[in-house]
């Protein structure tokens, strides 16, 4: 049985004025077809948030002033002869003031904070970003197999006031 194990990022950008959520919707590569935040692979002598930053900017071309590690979160698929897993960390950024661009990766979209598409998104999404949204600092754990989720823990820590 083979073990593969990735450092991840992903990052989510909040416009609380305007009470909405930059997702991409990936137009190939892992999660083709998905909405997710955007983010992907740490590179060897990188950070994870310099990692999340070059992933935001690669991805749709974005900049934004600062970040916040909001969770982190690991992943391990089944498949018949294969183990991946993954250690997510999840970034936010407020910086509402940002004009993403569509890539050959990624097609950005707003959506309302009271109207994220969990539907079209991992499955997993659901149990653990709206926890992050309402400003826990998160710990999560989901096991899938052939990317079907089969259970999951999740801690919510609240954050300091």
């Amino acid at each position: 049985m083979v073990l593969n194990s990735t450092n991840v990022t992903l990052i989510f950008i909040i416009d609380k004025k305007n009470n909405r959520i930059l997702l991409i919707h990936k137009k190939r590569g892992f999660g083709v077809g998905k909405y997710n935040g955007i983010g992907g692979k740490v590179e060897e002598n990188e950070t994870v948030k310099e990692a999340a930053l070059r992933e935001l900017k690669e991805e749709v071309n974005v900049e934004v002033s600062s970040i916040e590690k909001k969770a982190v979160l690991f992943f391990k698929n089944k498949n018949k002869d294969f183990f991946e897993s993954m250690l997510c960390h999840v970034f936010v950024s407020y910086d509402s003031n940002v004009d993403p661009v569509e890539t050959e990766e990624a097609r950005p979209e707003w959506f309302s904070l009271d109207e994220i598409p969990f539907d079209k998104m991992w499955e997993d999404d659901i149990y653990w970003l709206p926890y992050v949204l309402d400003d826990f600092f998160v710990y999560g754990e989901f096991y899938f197999e052939n990317w079907l989720l089969k259970k999951h823990f999740v801690k919510k820590i609240k954050e300091k006031q």
